[in-house]
C-alpha cells in the first residue's frame, strides 16, 4: 500500500495506508445515486454477455434489485454515457433549472442512438433485447468480505456469513 497520512495523537501514531485490492464476492459497491449492492458472483469474460459491438460487459445489476432501487439519476447517467462515448466529449448537465431527461432524449436522437440495446449471451447464444447498457461510476467500498469477522467467534479464517442463520425455537432466538 501507499501511506496517505500520519496522525500523531497523545498516546499513539496512526498511519493511514491506501491499498489496491481486487474485488471479491461479498464486497460492497455503490454508485453516485444511492444505489448500492454486494458482489455475489464473478464470472470470466468468456461467460459475460456482450453488447451490439461485441464488447464484454464489465458489470451486470440484478434486475430484481434495479426496479426497487433505480432512480432517474442512474438512468440518465447511464444513458448520457452513451452520448459521451459516441461524441468523445463529456456530457455536462446542470443539477437544477434544466430538463435533463428531455435534453438527453434529444441528444440520443440527434446522434442516432437508443437508450437500450440487444445484448448476446455467449454461453447459449441467445439475444436479450431491451437492455439499458452504458457506463456508471461504481465505487468499491471499505466493507470487504475478507476483512469481516463472524460474531460467533470462529475467527477470521471463516468467510463472513459462514455461520448461517441463528437458531430458533428451543435453541434460543425469538
Amino acid at each position: 500500500g501507499v501511506v496517505q497520512d500520519v496522525a500523531k495523537r497523545p498516546r499513539e501514531i496512526v498511519v493511514f495506508v491506501r491499498t489496491s485490492e481486487a474485488a471479491r464476492i461479498g464486497d460492497k459497491i455503490a454508485g453516485r445515486y444511492g444505489n448500492k449492492g454486494i458482489i455475489v458472483h464473478i464470472v470470466g469474460d468468456a461467460e459475460m454477455p456482450r453488447d451490439a459491438k461485441g464488447r464484454v460487459l464489465d458489470m451486470m445489476l440484478n434486475p430484481n434489485g434495479v426496479v426497487s432501487r433505480m432512480n432517474m439519476g442512474q438512468i440518465m447517467e447511464t444513458t448520457a454515457s452513451r452520448i459521451s462515448e459516441k461524441t468523445g466529449k463529456p456530457f455536462v448537465t446542470r443539477g437544477f433549472g434544466e430538463d435533463s431527461a428531455k435534453r438527453i432524449a434529444a441528444e440520443l436522437k440527434a446522434n442516432g442512438l437508443k437508450d437500450h440495446e440487444t445484448i448476446s449471451d455467449p454461453v447459449d447464444g441467445a439475444d436479450i433485447p431491451g437492455v439499458l447498457v452504458g457506463r456508471q461510476y461504481i465505487y468499491k467500498l471499505e466493507h470487504q468480505a475478507t476483512k469481516k469477522v463472524g460474531a460467533r467467534g470462529m475467527g477470521a479464517e471463516y468467510p463472513y456469513g459462514y455461520e448461517g442463520q441463528a437458531p430458533r425455537g428451543a435453541q434460543g432466538g425469538q
